[in-house]
């Protein structure tokens, strides 16, 4: 049998390139643009101060325009796939970055809206939600009966009778909350009966979008 090879030498990128056919990157979300106006949604990371996307559909060499609406921190800053402010570039394509203040709650946050325009009226608006900042809830201390959390990264998570859902185990088996077998109360969970050395706590909590996390702590002497 006959063997083909193949060989191919690959040059090095070279950002100086890009000319008046440049595409928008393909890290960036990209939205067409419409003469009647597109809308658009995008939902980003809790964290996340900064986006960057693009706009395809714009005319060639227009101006274009960025309207943030009031809840977005700062005017969106806009270029074009050739870096020169203001403008779309002949493939109709505009990059626009929008900041943003990082959401800090458990539950998702409409940021606000951006709209971008050209001088012929071709528009997308783009509608941004942030998603919901994760509980970051860390193992408890331990005095006496009363198991206590420091206060969680999600700010709105301030008394765990009011969570969402919150599931104490004790060995494995659920236990019943109200007084029963423990009592909630701000960060501060008191058991009803003394705990056991060598007894295994988990504790599930849940609140608003982010989603449930689970820590646990063993008693020890």
């Amino acid at each position: 049998m006959n063997s083909v090879k193949f060989d191919a030498e690959v040059a090095d990128w070279d950002p100086t390139a890009i000319d008046a056919n440049a595409w928008l990157p393909s890290n960036v979300a990209t939205f067409t643009a419409g003469t009647t106006g597109t809308t658009a949604n995008a939902t980003i990371p809790a964290a996340m101060t900064s986006y960057t996307f693009g706009v395809k559909g714009l005319g060639a060499t227009k101006t274009v325009t960025a309207t943030p609406d009031n809840t977005v921190a700062t005017a969106a800053s806009i270029g074009d796939g050739n870096g020169e402010l203001g403008k779309s570039n002949a493939m109709g394509g505009a990059l626009v970055t929008a900041t943003i203040t990082a959401n800090t709650t458990s539950s998702k946050v409409t940021t606000g809206y951006v709209k971008v325009v050209d001088e012929s009226g071709n528009e997308v608006q783009v509608n941004i939600t942030q998603a919901a900042h994760a509980l970051e809830i860390a193992a408890p201390t331990l005095s006496g009966s009363v198991f206590t959390f420091a206060a969680p990264g999600a700010t709105d998570v301030t008394d765990l009778s009011a969570v969402t859902s919150l599931v104490v185990k004790k060995n494995g088996v659920t236990l019943t909350g109200g007084g029963t077998d423990y009592t909630a109360s701000g960060l501060t969970i008191t058991l009803t009966t003394a705990p056991q050395i060598g007894e295994v706590y988990t504790f599930t909590i849940q609140n608003g979008d982010a989603a449930a996390e689970t820590v646990s702590y063993t008693v020890t002497p």
